[in-house]
Parts: C-alpha cells; sequence; structure tokens
C-alpha cells in the first residue's frame, strides 16, 4: 500500500507539472493532496486558483484565444445595444423635472384628430382652467430667414412662451431667457441661440449677446445661448418669443378659435400623479367642447384632452425596434455561450486524467467545480473587455440608426452604468458556459482515473455535446428567420413605386424675404417664372416647375375636400385631402402620368374657372370609379369650417406617395400656383448630366435676382426616396449582421463538436476501415452525430419562432410574421450550412490510415 502510495504521489505531482502548474506548486499540492482548501482562507483560495487558471490557459492560447474572441463579439453587441437602450428608454430625461413633465393633447375622432394642434384661446382656456398643472408653456416650429452674416440663412426657429426653458429647466449659459414681458405684443425682437447654432455658425463667440440680425423684416437682438442639452420637441437653430412670429402674433389668428398649430406642455403640481392630471383634463376638454359646441363635437367620440409624459412622447417610436434588437443580441450572446460551452467541455474531457488525479487525491468537488468557473470567468473577463472596446467603436453607427427613431439616441454613451452592464454581463457569461463543463467532469472526475484518453469521452459526454448543438441551431435559426422577414420587408419596401419618376431630378426650397408676403414688392409670382426661365436655359436641363411641396420631404399639411354632390356637410364630413399648388410643367417633370383628361395649364393661372388635378385614389373614393373630369370640388378648412370657390376637376394623375412609401397613397390635390406662395416653393429640375452643377446654378441665378433669399435642401428626388427606406434597410442590416454572426458561430460550434467526436473514435474508425467498413459507411456515421442534434434545433428553433412571429408583427411589411419562404430559406441555409460544417471535418477524419488509426491509442 505504502509503495502505491508513493507511485500515486510522483505521478500526480508529474501530471501536474505537464498542465502548467510549476513543479514546486505542482509538489506541495501532491504532498497536501489539495486538501489544504478548508484551513485557507478565501483570498488565498482564490489566488491560487487564478494562477493555476492563468498556466492553464497559458498550455492552450488557441483555446483561450477563440473563446475571448467568441465571447467578446457576444458581450460587445450587447453592451452596445444596451448603452442605447439605456440612453433611450431607461435614462432619467436631461431636464431639472423631467419625470413630473408632460405633452398635453386634445383629440378630436370626429374629424380624425387624434392629437390635435392648439389655439391660443384653447392653450388660455387650459392655462386657466385645469387644476393639476403648474405650468401650461407652448411651442411651434418655424422656419425664417436670417440676415446679417453673409449669405441668407434659413434657420430653423422655435416660437416659445415665456417660462418654455423654465419647464425643461435649462438655464442659458450666456444672456438671459424669455420673460413675460418678451411674450407681450410690441415688445422688442429678441432671441436665443441654441449650444449647437452658437458654436458652428458663431464659432462660440461669447460677444454674440446684444448683437442684432434681421428676421422678418426686424432687427432681433440676441439675449441668450442655451446650454448644450438635447432639445425638445425639435432640435432648432434660434428661438424666438410668441410676439415675434408673424403668424403667432396676427390678430386675426389670435382670435381664430379654429387656427392652430401650437404644442403644449405642462407640469405636473406637486403630489399630483399622471392618472389625476387626466381625470382633470378631460373634466375641462368636456367643459369646453360644451361651451363651444360649434367649434368642437363633444361627447363621447367627440373633443376630449389626455396628457402623456414627456419621456414617453420622446421614445415611443424607437422602443419597440429597440426591444427586439436587444432580444436579438442576447440571443447571439447565448449562441455564443453554448458554443464556448462545448469547446470548455471538450476541453474539460481532455483534462479527465489530471481532475481525476486531483480528485484521487482528496480535491472535493466544489473545489474542482470553482477552479473550472475560475477559469470560464477569468475568459469571459477577457471578452468582456473586448466587447467594451468593441461597443465604443461601433456605438456611433449605432446612433445613427436610432436617431431615425428618437432624438434621444444621441444621449447614449459607454458611461459608468454601461460598464457595470459588461461586467455583470461578463462574470454571468463566465458562470453559464462554465458551470456546463464544471458539472458534468466535477461529478465524474474519479471515474477517468487510469481509463485511456480516447476513453474519457463517454455517451454522457456526447448528449451534453448533442443538446449544445442543439441549442445553438434553434437559436440561430430564429435569429435567421428574423432577419429574412425583415430583409423581404427591406425589399417590399423598396419595391414601391412613389408614383413620380425620381432619377434625374433636383429639388431646392426658395424662401422669399417677408417683403414678398407683405406686398411690398411685386407678386412672387414673377420672380419664380424668372427662376425657372433661366434654370429651363441652362445646359442639360429638359424642364422645371414650382410647386408648393415636394413628395417625401416630411409635410403633411392636410385641409377638407367637399363635392358639389354632397355639400354643406360640415367637418366631420370632410374628405381629408394634401393640397399642392404647382405650375404647369410639374407633372412632366415629376413623371408623374395623366391617366384621365389633362395636367395644369398655363391659362388655368389666369381664367376666372379655376381648375384642379386630382390623384386615382381620390376620384376613385369620391365618386366610385365613375369619370371625374368636368366634376366640381372645394377646399374646406377643419380649422374655419368654411370653403373656398368650386373648382372645375379636368384631370386624373397617378397616385403620388406624399407622405411616405408605406400604405396607401396620399389623396392628392393638385392646384394652379396662382394662390399665394406663403413667401417661398419648392422648385424640381429635371437634368441630364450632373444634377450637382444644376444646383450650383440655381442657386447663383435665385442670389443675382434676389440675394436676400436663401436656397436650401437641393437634394437629388433619389436621396428622399433612399431617405425613406433607410429606417428599414438599417434595422435589416443590423438584424441580419447578428444572425450571420450567429450562423457563423453555430455552424463552427458544429463542426467544432463533430471534430472532438471524431478525434475521440479516432481508433473505433481505424478499427471499421481495418475490418473493412467502406470510407462512405464510416463517413456517414459521423455526419450523423452532428447532424441529429442540429435538426433537432431546426425543428426546435421553427416552434420558437412561430411563437415569437408577433413579436415581429409591427416590423415587417408586405410579408407575413409566419412567410413560409423566409422559414424554408432560413432552414436550408442552416441545414446545408451545418451538413458542411459536419462533412470537412468527417472527411478528414475517415482518410486517415487504419494503421495510423489503430496506434492512436
Amino acid at each position: 500500500g505504502r509503495w502505491h502510495v508513493a507511485r500515486l504521489w510522483i505521478r500526480t505531482a508529474a501530471d501536474l507539472v505537464t498542465t502548467g502548474v510549476g513543479e514546486r506548486l505542482a509538489r506541495r499540492g501532491a504532498r497536501s493532496g489539495w486538501t489544504t482548501t478548508g484551513g485557507a482562507n478565501m483570498l488565498g483560495d482564490l489566488r491560487q486558483d487564478l494562477a493555476y487558471a492563468v498556466r492553464a490557459l497559458r498550455r492552450s492560447p488557441g483555446y483561450a484565444a477563440i473563446v475571448v474572441v467568441t465571447l467578446g463579439l457576444g458581450i460587445g453587441v450587447n453592451t452596445a445595444m444596451f448603452s442605447l437602450v439605456d440612453g433611450v428608454l431607461l435614462a432619467p430625461l436631461p431636464y431639472a423635472q423631467g419625470d413630473r413633465i408632460v405633452h398635453v393633447r386634445q383629440t378630436e375622432p370626429a374629424i380624425g384628430e387624434p392629437d390635435m394642434a392648439f389655439s391660443v384661446h384653447e392653450i388660455d382656456d387650459f392655462r386657466a382652467g385645469n387644476h393639476t398643472l403648474s405650468d401650461v408653456v407652448e411651442y411651434h416650429g418655424m422656419t425664417f430667414t436670417l440676415l446679417g452674416m453673409g449669405d441668407p440663412e434659413l434657420v430653423q426657429t422655435g416660437v416659445v412662451s415665456a417660462g418654455f426653458f423654465d419647464v425643461l429647466g435649462m438655464k442659458p449659459i450666456l444672456g438671459r431667457s424669455f420673460t413675460k414681458d418678451d411674450d407681450h405684443l410690441g415688445a422688442p425682437p429678441v432671441m436665443m441661440l441654441s449650444y449647437e447654432y452658437w458654436t458652428r455658425r458663431f464659432g462660440s463667440d461669447p460677444d454674440v449677446i446684444g448683437r442684432g440680425y434681421v428676421m422678418n423684416g426686424k432687427v432681433h437682438t440676441v439675449i441668450g445661448v442655451l446650454p448644450p442639452i438635447p432639445q425638445y420637441p425639435d432640435e432648432n437653430d434660434v428661438y424666438m418669443p410668441t410676439s415675434q412670429c408673424p403668424t403667432r402674433s396676427d390678430p386675426d389668428f389670435i382670435a381664430n378659435r379654429r387656427a392652430r398649430m401650437m404644442t403644449v406642455f405642462g407640469v405636473l403640481r406637486p403630489g399630483v400623479d399622471l392618472g389625476e392630471a387626466q381625470r382633470d383634463l378631460k373634466t375641462l376638454a368636456t367643459r369646453v367642447g360644451a361651451e363651444h359646441a360649434d367649434v368642437y363635437q363633444p361627447g363621447v367620440k367627440g373633443y376630449g384632452a389626455s396628457v402623456e409624459p414627456l419621456k414617453e412622447d420622446r421614445v415611443s417610436g424607437a422602443r419597440p425596434t429597440l426591444l427586439i434588437l436587444m432580444g436579438t443580441t442576447f440571443l447571439v450572446l447565448l449562441v455564443a455561450c453554448a458554443n464556448v460551452a462545448s469547446l470548455a467541455l471538450a476541453r474539460s474531457v481532455r483534462r479527465g486524467q489530471e481532475l481525476a488525479v486531483r480528485q484521487a487525491l482528496g480535491a472535493g468537488r466544489g473545489r474542482l467545480m470553482r477552479q473550472l468557473l475560475t477559469e470560464s470567468t477569468l475568459l469571459a473577463l477577457l471578452g468582456g473587455l473586448l466587447g467594451v472596446a468593441l461597443a465604443k467603436g461601433s456605438l456611433g453607427l449605432l446612433v445613427k440608426f436610432a436617431g431615425r427613431f428618437t432624438p434621444r439616441a444621441f444621449e447614449a454613451s459607454i458611461d459608468g452604468s454601461v460598464l457595470g452592464f459588461a461586467l455583470l454581463l461578463s462574470l454571468a457569461t463566465g458562470l453559464f458556459f462554465g458551470s456546463v463543463p464544471a458539472l458534468r467532469r466535477a461529478a465524474g472526475a474519479s471515474t477517468t482515473l487510469g481509463r485511456s484518453r480516447n476513453a474519457v469521452a463517454g455517451p454522457s459526454s456526447h448528449r451534453a455535446h448533442g443538446l449544445l448543438v442543439a441549442a445553438q441551431v434553434a437559436l440561430a435559426f430564429v435569429l435567421l428567420i428574423g432577419a429574412g422577414l425583415l430583409a423581404r420587408t427591406f425589399i417590399a419596401v423598396s419595391s414601391i413605386h412613389p408614383g413620380y419618376q425620381p432619377d434625374h431630378v433636383l429639388s431646392a426650397s426658395v424662401t422669399l424675404p417677408m417683403a414678398y408676403n407683405m406686398g411690398k414688392v411685386p407678386r412672387d409670382d414673377a420672380f419664380f417664372d424668372e427662376v425657372l426661365r433661366q434654370v429651363e436655359a441652362l445646359p442639360g436641363v429638359r424642364s422645371a416647375a414650382r410647386a408648393q411641396r415636394v413628395p417625401l420631404t416630411g409635410s403633411s399639411f392636410r385641409t377638407g375636400l367637399e363635392t358639389e354632390e354632397n355639400a354643406d356637410v360640415g367637418p366631420d364630413q370632410y374628405v381629408q385631402i394634401m393640397p399642392v399648388h404647382a405650375t404647369s410643367e410639374y407633372f412632366a417633370t415629376m413623371g408623374i402620368p395623366v391617366l384621365e383628361g389633362r395636367g395644369l395649364t398655363e391659362d388655368d393661372r389666369v381664367l376666372p374657372e379655376r381648375s384642379v388635378v386630382l390623384t386615382h385614389s381620390l376620384a376613385e373614393h369620391l365618386w366610385s370609379g365613375e369619370r371625374a373630369v368636368d366634376r366640381r370640388v372645394r377646399v374646406c378648412s377643419f380649422n374655419s369650417a368654411t370653403c373656398g370657390d368650386w373648382l372645375t376637376v379636368v384631370g386624373v394623375v397617378g397616385d403620388v406617395k406624399m407622405e411616405g412609401l408605406e400604405g396607401n397613397a396620399t389623396p392628392t390635390v393638385f392646384l394652379s400656383d396662382n394662390a399665394q406662395s406663403w413667401g417661398g416653393s419648392d422648385l424640381v429640375v429635371r437634368a441630364d448630366g450632373d444634377l450637382g452643377a444644376v444646383g450650383r446654378d440655381l442657386e447663383r441665378i435665385v442670389h443675382q435676382l434676389e440675394p436676400d433669399a436663401p436656397v436650401s435642401r437641393i437634394k437629388a428626388l433619389d436621396a428622399y426616396v433612399a431617405e425613406a427606406v433607410a429606417p428599414r434597410k438599417l434595422t435589416a442590416s443590423l438584424m441580419g449582421l447578428f444572425a450571420l454572426l450567429a450562423l457563423l458561430v453555430t455552424l463552427a460550434g458544429v463542426a467544432g463538436v463533430v471534430a472532438f467526436t471524431t478525434s475521440r473514435r479516432t481508433h473505433e474508425i481505424g478499427v471499421r476501415l481495418a475490418l473493412g467498413a467502406r470510407p462512405n459507411v464510416v463517413l456517414g456515421r459521423v455526419v450523423r452525430t452532428g447532424m441529429v442534434p442540429a435538426v433537432a434545433g431546426l425543428v426546435v428553433g421553427g416552434v420558437v419562432a412561430v411563437a415569437l412571429s408577433g413579436a415581429l408583427s409591427h416590423l415587417v411589411w408586405g410579408v407575413r410574421p409566419t412567410d413560409a419562404l423566409t422559414f424554408v430559406g432560413a432552414a436550408v441555409t442552416l441545414f446545408v450550412g451545418a451538413l458542411v460544417a459536419c462533412w470537412l471535418p468527417a472527411r478528414r477524419a475517415t482518410r486517415v490510415a487504419p494503421s495510423e488509426a489503430l496506434r492512436s491509442e
């Protein structure tokens, strides 16, 4: 017995040295039988485990590198997405009382207005009549021409009431904010600069305070500069008080209860919750509706009011997409964990003799588990460091992506909370993927003592590998289906015809000085006629036209329409349409087909009987397929409930996607441009050759005719179409990237499992070949060991994908969430990939000479 113990001691020390422990530590461990854990302190044990883990991993640098890179990718994509989710959905608003700021909404479903803008009278009603809001402020956005800095510049302007920035808790870094005196009609014109505009346009010059710049024919004095805090609800260049907006300060506009264009915000009083505010405003709306029944549609389905938290208002459009992508990255991490768990299990099998010796010498099951978990956690932490670096490098692209859904995207950053998330995720990942080999090897280490290396991997180990492969395949299948659905959605949206020919067409917006609107200079029609005449004379220009708005530019102005057969029905019966004033060449320049009658002509501008052209779907809706030409319609105002003169329909054109590619085309009425153009218009030019050169020539022509007229949004119509599909493209690209990553990791895992299995069965394969088994038969058996769990994973993944299909329903368009073609395509891709991944290592194993295979033992 003593001789056996001495031999075992010598063998144990030698084995431990070969595993990388070191001679001195090996002898000490062999003498003690690794039984000192009970008496050692925790810190000493941890230091010993870490030292051993480092030595063991140094002996397997390839394994360590693969695990670190695999986990780094999985942790990296999750960290990047979490930084976005944290900045957009979880972090509080960057305002002093952001959790109490609410967006006040008024609705009138009877006329199809779920979020109706406010008039001055309505703002006064809500200010005076509510009992739950301490402050009620207003906002609306406009564009004005700013003069005095060289070339005229069109600036995005926020028109706000006094106290607006106090509600947001935004104190100027220079100068002062607006006061109630600034809101009084006749007050001296003043304005504030946003931080971004101040740094970009004025070079952060502090002396800008007190300077005057011309806007709307008045000299506005700069009184303050806002801090670098995200603006709400829009990113503006400058701000002005309500008294300085030509429309908002107009007496007729103020007196008209139906003249609406303002957005309203409020602050909940101390002790008031959202539900109480909802009930208060609902009661207020009922009273206001009853007092002005001639304006509203009171009742259960009529005029009402509600409040929504400002934070919800900022992120509601982004939440579904971000949560879906966050779930996607988590699935990628699970695939990575299953992959490295497979690798770790294979490595633990190879270390079976070492673990068996340690257990035979007294190391408890808990000690062996702790050692294996220490190694896996160390690798996960290294992967976490790599993941944080990858997240930091990719965050900019994700922010640009999310910026299309919410303005809060730019608040995302790699801060302390994100680093804490990455640390916790790394620790959890290490414990997760390390627990599989730890539990199996710690439980069965003693049974491998004295067995051959090839005999270590028993049936239970193969079953564990099979389960891990099935899990990877199932998760990858779900991701592939999601990516396929979004890709097909993008293709479907991209194939939508906008109703016009956007190629070779340039658009530009020209804004005239206020003097044109105020009648101090000749009518602006003459100005634009001359611009078009000179532009059409440019080389390569085929045609040019003027219009009130260009498709897909974000404009959504709506008004009502009545037919002569259904007149005087009231606002609740108006057909909602978008009016567009255009010149005679508009349809030819845009490539909009005339389906019935004719388009607009130059004579329509001067004839007393005004003419209009309708889109096809609108004409179908109004007259149920009957002839539309020579019918009469009139445009009506929802605000004033009044209608204009009768107009004769002279033609019907194809439907035009004015507001977006998805969904139905916008019902549109095209009118001759002899109406007032509000000081500006969009120009469209169809030309061959370089559209950039045409744009520069157009800008030169405008400035020669009117130096104070800024030219903005010089862009090809193709670019607007590309922007319309960009969110779909980016979402599909991100999902596709995550799915591809999961697919590659999964296939690598399948190949690794088959390679490990064949390496442990080398002797068996040699015996079969030596006894006359055909290589193809042996190859089939080996491939089957990998394909059986892969097929099982496909079945499970398909069931899971069907169960989760509802989660993608709001992200897909033009395809069903359970589309059979997508499911079959993803299944075939994964099946073929798995087959190749199994075949390559199996083929290599069966090509080994039988004599060499028999000597492998």
